[in-house]
């Protein structure tokens, strides 16, 4: 199979959507006959123009989360007329479970999302802001979301072409971080700092839901800060931020936009315990949540916080236990074929 895969840059989280492509080119080649060419566009004209006359069999593509959906499913209704056409992938790289764009499920051939609610039927229930998350951020507190909204309902007769793609997990970075901290790791007890709490709050002028929900989170870390030896808060360069991972012994990660965090893999990379809030409503891949299997899953209210806390810093041999497990998943899905498969799934539903 040669496909055109359309990018949006090879920064940020549209490039790092694409990195695992780049990463396993010549597996993809070798072991599913998989070729691809990459172009870089941001316009849904300069999309238009490349599908219409590409000669590959597949397209991958994807746009801006605010993109006009109007324009965006008109050029898709305009493409469904041209005979004969690239079969139409479209890659769904957003932070949320949910996304706005279940819309364009009649004009393309397969849905690929990064992340999805575990019960596809989930999908069809009617949410505050469209997100699950938010849904239980308004019921539990009661808050305005002030008309943010981030979601749709698929048709259920067209589900089937929803897919479960890969996640922000696939960066080379990663890869080379857990390989090193595989071999010479460095124990829970020698490492400096109780938990890790940058959380990189930003200020903005609009205060949303997500802002709250930050500080709110932000919060729970100061409550043990003394009792605990905890990172500063304030934001610091990438590096230092790195080396104070690999001094952390636990690694909190609440959600942000979404539930998914690059912090949640530069955690179980450096060989911290991940505490996070409970993932069980949702499928990744990478898959490194399992319950106390492979991070320290908390209560979305964080009510439990504290004591978790405490009770993974207690618990160095399961702390350590956990930490291992979650590295060797991680581990064996860049060394072991992790994401040719994940591709395979999106393209086997071609």
């Amino acid at each position: 199979m040669h496909a055109l895969v359309l990018g949006r840059g090879f920064t940020g989280v549209t490039g790092d959507q694409l990195e695992g492509l780049m990463m396993y080119r010549r597996e993809l080649e070798d072991q599913l006959d998989f070729r691809f060419d990459r172009r870089e566009l941001f316009t849904l004209e300069d999309m238009e123009s490349a599908i219409r006359q590409s000669q590959h069999d597949v397209v991958f593509f994807m746009t801006n989360f605010v993109e006009d959906k109007p324009k965006l499913l008109g050029m898709l209704a305009r493409l469904r007329e041209r005979s004969p056409r690239p079969k139409l992938v479209y890659l769904d790289y957003f932070a949320q479970t949910s996304t706005p764009f279940f819309d364009l499920l009649p004009y393309v051939d397969v849905y690929s999302k990064q992340k999805m609610l575990r019960d596809i039927g989930d999908y069809q229930k009617d949410y505050h802001g469209g997100f699950i998350f938010t849904d239980w951020y308004v019921k539990r507190w009661g808050a305005d979301l002030n008309g943010w909204s981030f979601g749709s309902k698929p048709d259920p007769a067209l589900t089937h072409k929803i897919v479960l793609g890969w996640s922000l997990g696939v960066k080379a970075q990663y890869r080379w971080i857990l390989r090193g901290n595989r071999l010479a790791p460095k124990r829970f007890h020698r490492r400096k700092y109780d938990l890790n709490g940058r959380l990189g709050i930003q200020k903005r002028d609009q205060r949303e839901w997500y802002e709250r929900y930050r500080e709110e989170s932000q919060a729970e870390v100061e409550k043990v800060r003394g009792k605990l030896v905890v990172t500063p808060k304030e934001r610091v360069k990438k590096r230092q931020y790195m080396l104070e991972l690999r001094d952390s012994k636990l690694v909190f990660s609440p959600f942000g936009w979404g539930e998914l965090c690059y912090r949640d893999f530069e955690a179980v990379a450096w060989g911290a315990l991940l505490v996070k809030p409970s993932m069980s409503h949702l499928i990744t891949s990478p898959d490194i949540f399992s319950e106390d299997e492979t991070y320290l899953p908390l209560a979305w209210d964080f009510s439990d916080f504290e004591a978790k806390c405490d009770q993974a810093l207690a618990d160095v041999e399961g702390s350590e236990r956990r930490i291992a497990a979650a590295q060797a998943r991680l581990s064996d899905y860049y060394e072991r074929g992790g994401f040719i498969a994940d591709v395979k799934r999106v393209l086997d539903l071609l």
